[in-house]
C-alpha cells in the first residue's frame, strides 16, 4: 500500500480549465490533514480518508461557487490519478506527483 502522506504537484481538468497546485498531506494522532497551495479557488479540506491504495477527500468550496466537492484518487506508488465531483458540475480529472525534495548537504558546524 502507498502512503499519500507528502507533497504532491498536482494537475487539476475541470470545466472551468486547468489548474495547478500542491496538495500536502500530513498525519497526526491517526488523522491526515490536507493543505492545498497554489489554488485558484477557495476550498477548505474537511476530511482525507485512505483505504489501501484508494483516498477519499471531502472539500468545501466557496469560490468561484459554493458546492462541496467530492475527491477520489488512485494512489500508485509515486503518483496517483483521479476524479472530482461538484454536486451539479460535470466530473473533473486529478494528475499528481510525489515532490522529490534534494537531500540536505552535511555542513561543518564551526
Amino acid at each position: 500500500m502507498a502512503s499519500i502522506i507528502g507533497a504532491w504537484s498536482v494537475v487539476q481538468k475541470s470545466i472551468v480549465g486547468t489548474s495547478e497546485s500542491t496538495f500536502t498531506f500530513t498525519e497526526a494522532g491517526g488523522t491526515i490533514r490536507l493543505d492545498i497551495t497554489g489554488s485558484r479557488m477557495a476550498i477548505t479540506p474537511v476530511e482525507v480518508v485512505q483505504t489501501g491504495d484508494v483516498v477519499v477527500i471531502t472539500l468545501d468550496m466557496s469560490k468561484p461557487l459554493p458546492t462541496r466537492v467530492m475527491m477520489t484518487l488512485q494512489l500508485v506508488g509515486d503518483r496517483f490519478t483521479g476524479n472530482t465531483q461538484a454536486r451539479f458540475l460535470p466530473s473533473g480529472t486529478l494528475e499528481g506527483t510525489r515532490r522529490q525534495f534534494a537531500p540536505v548537504a552535511d555542513v561543518p558546524v564551526a
